[in-house]
């Protein structure tokens, strides 16, 4: 089922080349009673970076999930998630290796590895955003919009890669929208011939 891959992607740890902190964003906490407390809270559902991990270099495959503004069900509009699917494939060919995606109705999930000389992973996601914003602004006349952030994994050497690509291809039937992920016509690969 899975064909070979090119051979681009490459899971690894190593250093970062920029802090992190440079990117994140900045909260003072101190005018909070508890801004310790606060600071060191681990929250459920969002797992902890992973210190010294290349999330700016190219290499490594992420999951990552990208969520609607408010759950608004805008893939459910054939319109909107072909143009999530044709920027997918656009940068497939330019700036990242995508293994697997799936445009739910509504959030996006997607799995890939950038490519040198890539962007950022958060810079990637967010021209990702930008762009089909604005293209289904311009298709529907009406508003679109993403949550402010996404969640991202790292897919570890201890992971099979197919398995995480088959949990994002499934996600259509588990919902009940389809019988077979194959007949489910936004998701699918572009490394891959899941047909084979």
């Amino acid at each position: 089922m899975w064909g070979a891959t090119a051979g681009r992607a490459v899971v690894a740890l190593g250093g970062q080349e920029e802090a992190r902190a440079a990117r994140a964003p900045h909260t003072d906490l101190s005018s909070v009673g508890d801004a310790d407390r606060i600071a060191e809270m681990k929250f459920p559902g969002h797992p902890e970076r992973l210190d010294g991990f290349p999330y700016d270099q190219a290499g490594p495959v992420f999951h990552c999930r990208l969520g609607c503004l408010d759950r608004k069900p805008y893939f459910s509009e054939p319109v909107l998630a072909d143009l999530v699917v044709e920027a997918l494939r656009f940068r497939h060919a330019h700036s990242a290796e995508i293994f697997a995606y799936c445009a739910m109705p509504d959030h996006l999930h997607v799995l890939l590895s950038l490519l040198p000389p890539a962007p950022p992973l958060s810079r990637w996601v967010g021209d990702l955003k930008r762009w089909v914003s604005h293209e289904a602004r311009e298709a529907t006349g009406r508003g679109f919009a993403w949550q402010p952030n996404f969640f991202e994994h790292v897919v570890r050497r201890n992971e099979e890669l197919s398995t995480v690509a088959q949990y994002i291809l499934d996600n259509p039937v588990r919902l009940g929208l389809v019988p077979r992920s194959q007949d489910y016509r936004w998701c699918g690969s572009f490394t891959w011939d899941l047909e084979e």
